[in-house]
């Protein structure tokens, strides 16, 4: 495929060339000519992007022939027109290329040094410190809640195990949940929105953003069902989002703290060898 491929592309630039009746130079094929510049057929077939092949590699060619004459033209056009002193760029090259230099070098450097492990407890420590940088933009609950068929044989004894206080009752009541409940949700350490709760307890959607409620339990009947809901716990707008939402949050901006101390430690380095070597003067 790859032969065929070349043999359409090699055919068709060959067409091209002898309809502009062109000729070889050291560089190659000539394609096409303004003024004292020409484009070459190498670049043409070095431009063709992967997978373009065909009628459509054979097109790609001609508008990329078409763009490349009309630029030269108005390169030449603003050459004519401008002032020696607009068409200087080497300071602004210069600049350039010191800053990609510097990015590049500084990029590498972060690549060979950075530490990308981030422990629970530094996880913690950050937090406690910033939480209050991480106000939280909505309501969210820790919950527990199963929706139970008001035809369910077993009810009464589901409810029994809701409300009771042996801290064995949560396995039985999630062995009952998966067997007959219509919907639940079993996980205690997820936060969910209290937006997404209303959602899945429609019966609750005015309940729900009452911070005293936390830590209770309740149920909500509906048409064909009864919704057993256990309220964990109760995170308010504006109160710092659990840390659970936000660990990868945290996470960056650890690591992103220790990309710019790796950088500073090596921008002073410098600067002190340099120093201690005296090939810094200043006048």
């Amino acid at each position: 495929m790859k032969i065929l491929t070349a043999a359409i592309i090699t055919g068709f630039i060959t067409v091209v060339m002898h309809s502009c009746q062109v000729r070889s130079s050291g560089g190659g094929r000539e394609l096409a000519k303004v003024y004292d510049r020409y484009l070459y057929a190498s670049e043409a077939q070095d431009a063709i992007p992967p997978g373009v092949i065909g009628k459509d590699s054979a097109l790609f060619v001609q508008n990329y022939i078409d763009n490349w004459i009309q630029n030269q033209l108005v390169i030449h056009q603003a050459e004519q027109n401008l002032p020696a002193d607009q068409k200087d760029f080497s300071k602004e090259l210069e600049e350039y290329r010191n800053s990609l230099l510097v990015y590049n070098y500084e990029r590498v450097l972060v690549n060979q040094k950075l530490d990308t492990v981030v422990s629970d407890d530094e996880l913690v420590s950050f937090y406690e410190k910033r939480k209050n940088d991480f106000p939280a933009t909505t309501d969210y609950l820790r919950l527990i809640f199963g929706e139970i068929p008001l035809k369910e044989k077993k009810l009464k004894k589901i409810s029994t195990f809701f409300y009771g206080n042996k801290e064995a009752r949560l396995d039985s009541l999630m062995e009952y949940f998966d067997k007959v409940a219509i919907q639940s949700m079993t996980d205690t350490s997820r936060w969910i929105a209290a937006p997404e709760v209303e959602k899945l307890i429609p019966p609750a959607k005015n309940f729900l953003h009452q911070p005293e409620h936390g830590n209770a339990k309740f149920t909500f009947p509906d048409k064909e069902s009864i919704f057993l809901v256990e309220i964990l716990d109760f995170c308010k707008a504006g109160d710092p989002t659990p840390i659970t939402l936000i660990k990868k949050q945290l996470k960056q901006i650890i690591l992103n703290k220790r990309k710019t101390k790796i950088i500073q430690d090596m921008r002073h380095d410098v600067k002190q060898k340099a120093m201690q070597k005296k090939v810094v003067e200043t006048y």
